[in-house]
């Protein structure tokens, strides 16, 4: 046998085996008979999948499904096993009770006798249900009046022996407090219901007096919603006028404002064009273009001109100490007066330099 057939056999078996315990976790036996009916109830709260079905006490089977009725969405459908051989009569009464305190729900099948042929219940017939309370799931009928018989008879004796005075037990105290404050309760009833019968008279009066202090106020009305009428438009004069006051000066100020950014506009534009002429006359020197570019860019011409005039500064200085080198005069009946060097020359400093 090849290793692919041995795994193969391996995990039809590990699958059957999964499959037959999860069966049996959900109460249902794969390799017994089983027969398998419906019910439907409003609530299945506290009923789950695998809750066990009885039949007088013994376990015959296991809710296997629970579904919403896709006819009526306000019934769910209980899928019930019955495993083994039961045959049991269309008849039969599903009972949902609570199986214990802790436990949670259970089902009880209920029948009168079993069936022979057509009687007995087949595969998807739906069954018959009811439901009981906690007392009546865990007692019968005959033990439940027992049970009350015996409750009835106990808290009349508890009630009984409440607030003994010679008892120090919890209970037996508030009792007698209780009491206590009730008995405190009705002496301040009887109190008050006095003071009233004796004040029922100031009260009348003042009931009067409110009643003349209203008609008069009713009777005054007229006047008083004059008065609140002239109150209102004096309100909403005095609110007009302030508007209209703060509106006007509001706009003076905003005609001012644009009056003044009017001639702050006439302003910047006349800098503007200022600054561009100043522009375009710096860049024209700059370019050395006109006598004064020229005289700023070209320093050759600075040089001659500077040359030329200390040479005509010398010329100027040389014709005032030396005048007859130039200019020739004659004065009758006088003789030329001889020519006297000024201190600190700055033609003689220059030439001796």
């Amino acid at each position: 046998m090849s290793r692919e057939i041995k795994l193969g056999i391996l995990a039809i078996l590990t699958l059957g085996s999964a499959f037959i315990a999860l069966n049996f976790i959900k109460g249902s036996n794969v390799f017994s008979k089983a027969l398998t009916v419906y019910t439907k109830f409003n609530n299945v709260a506290g009923l789950d999948v695998s809750s066990p079905v009885y039949v007088n006490g013994f376990k015959v089977g296991a809710v296997k499904n629970i579904s919403l009725n896709p006819e009526n969405l306000r019934e769910m459908v209980v899928e019930i096993r019955i495993e083994g051989d039961y045959k049991l009569p269309k008849s039969t009464q599903v009972i949902f009770r609570s199986d214990g305190v802790v436990s949670g729900n259970a089902l009880d099948l209920k029948f009168a006798k079993l069936c022979t042929g057509k009687d007995c219940a087949e595969d998807g017939d739906f069954l018959t249900n009811t439901k009981l309370g906690l007392l009546n799931s865990m007692f019968s009928e005959e033990e439940i009046e027992d049970v009350s018989e015996k409750l009835g008879t106990t808290a009349q004796d508890v009630i009984a022996s409440v607030g003994d005075e010679n008892s120090t037990a919890p209970i037996d105290v508030s009792a007698r407090e209780l009491e206590t404050t009730l008995s405190n309760m009705t002496k301040l009833t009887e109190a008050t219901n006095r003071l009233i019968r004796n004040s029922s008279k100031s009260i009348e009066l003042t009931m009067k007096n409110l009643e003349m202090i209203t008609g008069n106020m009713a009777d005054q009305n007229e006047k008083i919603s004059s008065v609140l009428s002239n109150m209102d438009k004096l309100s909403r004069e005095l609110t007009e006028l302030k508007l209209t006051s703060v509106t006007g000066n509001a706009n003076n100020a905003l005609v001012s404002a644009e009056k003044t950014m009017s001639d702050v506009s006439v302003t910047l534009q006349a800098a503007d064009q200022t600054f561009k002429d100043l522009n375009a006359t710096i860049a024209k020197l700059n370019d050395g273009d006109g006598s004064l570019g020229k005289l700023m860019n070209d320093k050759e011409l600075y040089n001659n001109m500077e040359e030329t005039s200390r040479n005509l500064s010398l010329l100027l200085q040389d014709i005032r100490l030396n005048p007859k080198r130039y200019i020739k005069l004659s004065v009758f009946g006088k003789k030329n007066q001889a020519y006297t060097l000024p201190e600190n020359d700055p033609a003689e400093e220059e030439i001796n330099k």
